[in-house]
């Protein structure tokens, strides 16, 4: 398995059998991703969190590819395009669901904002994309707002552990609007979950303030790596 930081909350996985593209948005000046699937000697898959535009864009439906592509998108997007619902591409998934066939399995786990968040196996490796699973807590919410949004996380949080404990990289955000609770999320996941590898992402453009995750995360034995600096990264 292999990855590749594209933009934002989007990323490229290859595997030896499969193409997956995450959370697309918007291609960053480096890269060109349908093109990419349009050329593809690989089935593409094509996976959306939640219908927040920053994490899916309807144009990934209009992507041409040499094998047919399969969609596998949050529930919450059906409910906003019914256009999409009769879509025989799309396979539609609710939280403690999933998708596997011969070349991938997909896992729809808890968030703490719409949608889902993924975990994603396949070469015999996990990678979990977090979607907007977060703890978000901030200066400007009232106290029992971020409370609520902290109990809330915690329970998602132990739902998911067994799930994706260990995991060889985990797509965690690093949200500058959080200010001085950029790292709060991710140090409570490093702490349950333990994962591997740790990219930050959903930092809208901002790499240096998610870099305020490597000193939080490390001393859980975890390996931050900077998203720009994911190209082919072999997990």
């Amino acid at each position: 398995m292999r990855l590749t930081y594209i933009h934002h909350s989007a990323f490229l996985i290859s595997t030896s059998r499969a193409v997956v593209i995450i959370d697309f948005w918007a291609d960053a000046p480096h890269s060109d991703t349908p093109a990419l699937v349009a050329s593809s000697d690989k089935p593409v898959y094509v996976l959306a969190s939640h219908v927040h535009p920053d994490h899916f864009h309807p144009a990934v439906l209009t992507w041409s590819s040499r094998f047919p592509i399969r969609y596998v998108l949050s529930s919450d997007i059906r409910r906003r395009n019914k256009a999409l619902r009769s879509d025989a591409r799309i396979t539609w998934l609710h939280r403690g669901e999933s998708f596997s066939d011969d070349a991938l399995r997909v896992d729809a786990l808890g968030s703490t904002d719409v949608g889902v968040s993924w975990l994603v196996t396949a070469d015999g490796r996990r990678l979990f994309h977090a979607g907007d699973f977060n703890d978000w807590v901030r200066n400007s919410s009232a106290p029992e707002d971020n409370l609520r949004m902290h109990n809330y996380f915690k329970a998602e949080l132990t739902k998911m552990s067994p799930l994706v404990r260990d995991a060889d990289a985990a797509l965690f955000p690093a949200d500058p609007h959080l200010g001085e609770h950029i790292a709060d999320g991710a140090v409570q996941f490093c702490a349950a979950v333990r994962p591997k590898i740790l990219v930050p992402m959903h930092s809208w453009g901002d790499f240096a303030a998610a870099e305020a995750l490597r000193p939080a995360v490390e001393p859980y034995g975890v390996r931050f790596v900077p998203a720009q600096d994911v190209r082919d990264m072999i997990l």
